[in-house]
């Protein structure tokens, strides 16, 4: 039982990294749009 929890707390973790990831690439590709958006 104990690692069955051990491996649903690892998917999570993976999940939100996953999501974190996700969010930073996002963000980046905001800010580099920034500039021609504003140009626009």
């Amino acid at each position: 039982m104990s690692l069955y929890f051990l491996i649903i707390i690892k998917s999570e973790h993976l999940l939100y990294c996953a999501l974190y990831f996700t969010y930073l690439e996002n963000h980046q590709l905001i800010a580099k749009n920034k500039p021609t958006i504003v140009k626009v």
